[in-house]
This record gives C-alpha cells, structure tokens and sequence, in this order.
C-alpha cells in the first residue's frame, strides 16, 4: 500500500479513475485509499463505540501507506 503519488492537488495533480474508458471518479497526490474490508474494519469499529480499537487499526493502516 502506497499513497497517491505527487503533490495533493486536484487542480495540477489530477489522477482520474478509469473504467470501461469512461471517468468514475478522481484522485490526486498524497491520498489513502481504503478497500472494501478496511472501510467495513474501520465501521463495525466506530459503531461498537470502540475507540480504543479503532485507533489501533487506523494506527495500521497508516503505518502500512507510509512504508
């Protein structure tokens, strides 16, 4: 897992999202994108109220981009 690349701007770093040759969405630099499980992670987390939990798995996950 990497950041984005480039600087964050969406103005003179865009990074657009292709599928089918058609854009669905944008990007830019310096970005963390989560994936399906990560995000459900990070939400049962949040709803059972667990802080403590959820500072340890975004702790992770930070971790694991910044490498």
């Amino acid at each position: 897992m990497k950041k984005t690349p480039g600087p964050f701007s969406h103005k003179k770093n865009p990074i657009d999202l292709v599928r089918n040759g058609r854009k669905i969405g944008e990007a830019t630099g310096g970005e963390y994108i989560l994936n399906p499980s990560q995000v459900s992670k990070i939400k049962g987390l949040a709803v059972k109220n667990n802080k403590d939990g959820l500072h340890s798995y975004i702790c992770s996950i930070i971790k694991k981009f910044e490498k």
